[in-house]
Formats: structure tokens, sequence, C-alpha cells
């Protein structure tokens, strides 16, 4: 529910602050701190700000007031950037630039979040807006010649002959909805000499294995509980494992302070133990490249990263031409097989990071905190502050 401004606050408008950075999400607060796993994040920006000397607030889309152009955002009290904090809600105009963190899709639809997004791409320059859409996101890197070898068989899901096709082309194949995020959904189909068996990632954990005699049945099950939404279904991967668990590669990669795409970092994503997906908020574990090429030391390491450097210098490029939208950073995740080919598995527009870290690089885990900032203000700098959109 959207606050109240007094009136009295409105009619001194123009000497209320306008931030130059205002970090947008799906804010929680309780006794001065940040809720939920986001906290830790939203907290790290503030105090990157903090330490950049500029001004940056956090607010949630329920914190506009779209009639008096004006929000509530939180910032830190004088002083406290060392660890001990609390936060103070105050009255300020709409930032300049806004770097968006929602990272629910469900709560971007919400009709007063919607109508209160639409407003803010008006009023002020925003970055990361939305989401992919991973059919999209398909069609714009098989556009490119560099990539398209790349790249699994990935096909829309629009019927059983589809689902059909490519079960029997492949021992392994995944579907996946085109809105989905952090692996939720993700149905892993494995070809089994009586028929399929399939299992689904869930909030949490995964589904209990179901099995199906025919592709005809599969697909007339999947059909049931998806409703309306859409899949892409891909070929599987034979992804290399460590530990009896699979592998794969996360790169984030970043617009400095002058715009340029810049790789912040690379590293390896272990699946949780039983687990077909990697992603670190469902119990994947992180480790550096160095670390697996000293456990892996067959793998042809030199050709690997060279792959990987050429992938992540051209994929930003082509994803942000394909969606014409203003991006600041990505995760692109990537695959290795037994031979260390390099696949591109997915590119996510609102990558997941962690404001600390115990086995990787402290700096670069600030670097990554560090350049949406610095990209931010260089928007920022070429704003016209008595303008709008």
């Amino acid at each position: 529910m959207k606050q109240e401004i007094p009136i009295e606050q409105t009619a001194v408008e123009r000497q209320i602050k306008r931030p130059n950075i205002g970090v947008m999400a799906n804010v929680r607060v309780k006794d001065g701190a940040f809720l939920g796993k986001q906290g830790p994040a939203l907290l790290k920006y503030l105090q990157m700000a903090s330490d950049l000397k500029t001004s940056m607030c956090v607010f949630s889309p329920a914190d506009v007031d779209i009639s008096k152009s004006v929000l509530y955002g939180y910032v830190l009290t004088p002083g406290d950037t060392d660890g001990s904090y609390r936060l103070r809600r105050v009255l300020q105009q709409i930032p300049l630039v806004i770097y968006d963190q929602v990272l629910s899709r469900r709560y971007e639809r919400i009709p007063n979040v919607a109508d209160t997004l639409h407003f803010l791409r008006r009023k002020a320059v925003i970055f990361n807006d939305g989401y992919f859409d991973k059919w999209e996101v398909q069609s714009w890197l098989q556009s490119n010649p560099l990539l398209r070898k790349h790249l699994p068989h990935t096909a829309f899901l629009m019927n059983a002959k589809t689902l059909e096709r490519f079960v029997s082309l492949y021992e392994v194949v995944f579907v996946k909805p085109i809105h989905g995020s952090l692996g939720i959904g993700i149905s892993k189909i494995t070809r089994v000499p009586d028929g399929f068996e399939v299992v689904t990632r869930l909030k949490v954990g995964s589904s209990p294995v179901a099995k199906y005699a025919t592709a005809g049945q599969l697909y007339a099950a999947f059909k049931k509980n998806w409703r309306s939404k859409a899949r892409v279904i891909q070929e599987g991967i034979d992804l290399l494992h460590y530990e009896g668990r699979p592998l794969d590669l996360r790169a984030i990669v970043q617009k400095d302070g002058s715009g340029t795409w810049k790789r912040t970092k690379v590293f390896g994503r272990v699946a949780g133990v039983g687990e077909f997906t990697s992603n670190l908020t469902t119990g994947g574990e992180a480790m550096s490249l160095s670390a697996l090429a000293n456990d892996m030391p067959n793998l042809p390491w030199s050709d690997i990263r060279l792959q990987i450097q050429k992938l992540i210098s051209v994929i930003p490029t082509v994803i942000e031409e394909g969606s014409g939208k203003l991006l600041g950073e990505m995760g692109i995740d990537l695959g290795m097989d037994i031979s260390g080919h390099v696949h591109i598995i997915e590119v996510n527009a609102k990558p997941w990071k962690t404001a600390a870290t115990e086995n990787g690089s402290a700096k670069l885990v600030d670097l990554s905190f560090m350049r949406p900032i610095r990209f931010a203000l260089q928007l920022a700098r070429s704003f016209d502050a008595g303008g709008e959109r």
C-alpha cells in the first residue's frame, strides 16, 4: 500500500532532495534493517554509494506517490557505513537514475506496481528494467554466427510433436518456462528403456521422479500442469561433473563508469547434492576457476578460458541490441562438456549477487556492486535534471 504524504511536504517539493541514484527493489525493513535474502545486497549498494560520496536511496515501487512525483527512500544514517547501521526513511524526489533490482516477475505484474513502473519510466533513466524472455534471448543469440555453434539445440515447445522430436534425438532434454528464474520450474526429462523419467525443480527442492511410457503421455501431463505458461525445450548438454554433481559457469559482465561492457568475474557453480540446477540460491556452491583447474587438470583450460572470453565479449552487445533496453549488467551461464567445448545455457537480466564471499575474492565482490553505481553516475551526469524522459 502506498504511503500518504502530508500536503505541507509537497508544497515545498522543490526543496526536497533529488538523489542521483535509486535502487528499486521489493524492500522490506524491520527495526532499521533490511529483511530477506536481498537485504545484505541492498545495504551493500548504500555503503558503496557512501564511499563514492554520491546520493542514493533504496526504495520499493510501493513507496512512490505518483500524484506528487515523490517517494520515501531508505538511506543510511550518517556515519553508519561499517556494518553497524540503521536505515532512515526520507522523503525524496524521483531519482535521476534508477537501477532495477526487483527480482520477482510476479511482483512486477501487480497492477499498482505495474502502474508505478510505467510512471517511473517517464521520470527517470532506468537500467536493467524488467526481464528477458528465454525464447527471445535464444533468437537474438542465434542470429549471431559467432555464437551459433555454442548454442544447444532449442525450440519453442508448441505441441507434442516438438517434444517427441527432441526426446527421440537426445537422451536428456530440459523444458524451461520462458519467464522463469532461479531454475524454478525447469523439468529434466531422461529417456529410459521403458519410457521417460521427469523431475522438476521446485521453489524448495525437486519433485519426486515421475514416469511416463510415451512422449504423448508426458506432453499431456505437462500441458495440464503448465496452464498457460510458455516453455522452451532444449537439448541436454553432457555437462562436466564435479564430485558427481553437475558443474556450470557464471560470468558477471557489467558496464563501468564509461558505459563500456567489462568482465567482472567468472566462477564455477556446482549443483547441490541430488540437484540438477546449480543456482546458488537453491543450494549450489561457488568455486573459482583456478580451484576447478587445479582439481580437474586434464581439461584444456587455456582453450576454455579463450572460449569464455570470446563469448562474454560478444553476448552483452547482442543482447542489448536485441532487447532494445538500456542494460548495465547481465549474468551469462555457460556449460562445459567433457571435450572442453563451452555452451551458452542462459542469459539473465538480474544476476544474483551476494554481498560477501567465503571462498572467492572480496575485491571482485566489491567490484560487482561498485560498477553498477559508477555506471548509474555516468548516466546521471548526462541526465537533464529539469526534464522528464
